[in-house]
């Protein structure tokens, strides 16, 4: 209690004076201005890098499954054109 009623005394004695109304409108003037704006542009910036970021991760996903799919097709082409040479030399290296 004693130590909160200091820290009031004191910010109390170091504040500017109300009469003053420039010295005081000057300090409020300050502090508003080093407030952070929620419309900054560090903030747009760093709303629009997020949102490329996502985009950039989606379009990857998108075009691995795109790549994955179609490596698969191919391959699933390429076995069922040839299923009677890869059966004709399975059944040869068996034999053997």
């Amino acid at each position: 209690m004693i130590t909160n009623t200091k820290i009031k005394k004191r910010l109390q004695a170091s504040a500017p004076q109300v009469k003053d109304s420039e010295a005081f409108m000057a300090d409020t003037i300050r502090q508003i201005n080093l407030m952070p704006s929620p419309s900054s542009e560090l903030q747009e910036s760093l709303r629009r890098y997020t949102m490329l970021e996502r985009l950039a991760m989606r379009m990857d996903a998108v075009r691995w499954l795109l790549v994955g799919g179609t490596g698969s097709v191919a391959v699933g082409y390429a076995v069922f054109s040839n299923l009677e040479a890869i059966l004709t030399a399975i059944s040869a290296l068996l034999v053997m």
